[in-house]
């Protein structure tokens, strides 16, 4: 983790909440699976506020705001079903999934927990 990053990323998202709360939280990615906020409704959540307080309260609800986005993507549920890493990767982190070998380590991940 890199606490100066951080440091940096909060006060940036706290200027801009100064500015404007709702688009400030709707701009931004949360939780351990950076969701971006302007899915809140399509998640279930009434408000980008309450997607914002639910993300600021655990993991769990990182997970739960996952799942959720899975299921309301049916071409990433049907690629996670299908185990095709390149086109959930693609997907869920769009073209730039290579750099970070998204799709590779998602496939590795999965031979490691399946043996």
């Amino acid at each position: 983790m890199d606490i100066k990053k951080n440091v940096r990323e909060w006060g940036r998202f706290n200027e801009a909440y100064g500015l404007n709360k709702e688009c400030a939280i709707e701009s931004t990615s949360w939780g351990r699976y950076q969701i971006m906020a302007f899915h809140y409704d399509r998640l279930g959540y009434d408000s980008p506020k309450h997607f914002m307080d639910e993300m600021l309260k655990s993991e769990s609800e990182h997970l739960q705001a996952f799942v959720r986005f899975i299921k309301i993507n049916p071409s990433l549920l049907s690629a996670l079903r299908d185990k095709d890493w390149v086109k959930f990767a693609h997907g869920y982190n769009g073209p730039a999934y290579q750099k970070n070998r998204y799709d590779e380590k998602m496939a590795e991940a999965y031979e490691r927990f399946t043996k």
